[in-house]
């Protein structure tokens, strides 16, 4: 294991999340199901689903496969953080989220911004409940910080609940959906109307190719051609400090 304090998540930027030109506010981990060296435990691989691959395909329809398939520097700086992130020790795992948000913050007020928005894992999840758990912990010492991101897995969504500084939305799609919003709504999470209940800071998102789900869902503006995609989170702002569900259109 690399020494702490030279181990450093690699943060990206990414141009719909980003806040400002250059800004680096996330970063990823592998994709996929833990048996392919994903982080994903809960990705789902039939018709319709995030890790599934069509007839005729080699890879799964989960953008993020694209992307490392054309430029390999993208799928080594994923792998690079989820060896250096997903076994490591506890106190090493929460020093390197500590280096990487005070990195974050650093450029942001080097360049006047005042507000603080970070998304969680553009690309892979969180891959067990320590990892999770210990997120949260940091997450939690920097208050000035408001943090989003979406999950497969529902055992994150007790440990992000209740965090004030989190949107947190767990990711649904035509297979997985009926489990998913059982859950969030047997626990209280969400009510029958679909929309989170006593000011809950955990929601949902829904991909589909169509919304067969409910006219409650916001649905992304990049999406629907009302908003250019490089910025897009930092005009809308639905995901990350909203509380509405959203739908994201998939082809």
């Amino acid at each position: 294991m690399t020494k702490t304090k030279e181990a450093r998540i690699e943060a990206t930027q990414d141009r719909k999340t980003m806040m400002w030109e250059g800004q680096k506010n996330t970063f990823g981990l592998l994709p996929g199901l833990p048996s392919c060296g994903g982080t994903c435990e809960n990705a789902t691989t039939e018709k319709g689903g995030c890790f599934y691959t069509p007839p005729g395909r080699k890879l799964p329809v989960c953008y993020v496969f694209s992307k490392m398939n054309f430029r390999p520097a993208i799928k080594a700086l994923l792998k690079r953080n989820t060896d250096l992130l997903v076994d490591a020790k506890s106190k090493d795992q929460q020093a390197m989220f500590r280096c990487e948000f005070d990195r974050f913050l650093a450029a942001d007020e080097k360049h006047g911004v005042k507000r603080h928005f970070y998304r969680i894992h553009w690309s892979g999840d969180c891959p067990d409940t320590r990892y999770t758990a210990n997120l949260r912990a940091d997450m939690e010492e920097y208050p000035q910080i408001q943090f989003w991101g979406y999950s497969r897995n529902l055992f994150t969504v007790p440990i992000r609940s209740g965090l004030k500084n989190c949107t947190w939305r767990i990711s649904t799609d035509i297979v997985n959906r009926k489990t998913h919003l059982e859950y969030l709504t047997r626990k209280g999470f969400i009510g029958i109307d679909g929309l989170p209940k006593n000011n809950s800071n955990i929601s949902y998102c829904y991909m589909s190719t169509e919304n067969d789900i409910s006219a409650q869902l916001f649905s992304c503006p990049t999406d629907t051609g009302q908003m250019e995609f490089v910025g897009a989170c930092a005009r809308c702002m639905n995901c990350v400090t909203g509380r509405q569900p959203v739908y994201f259109k998939t082809k």
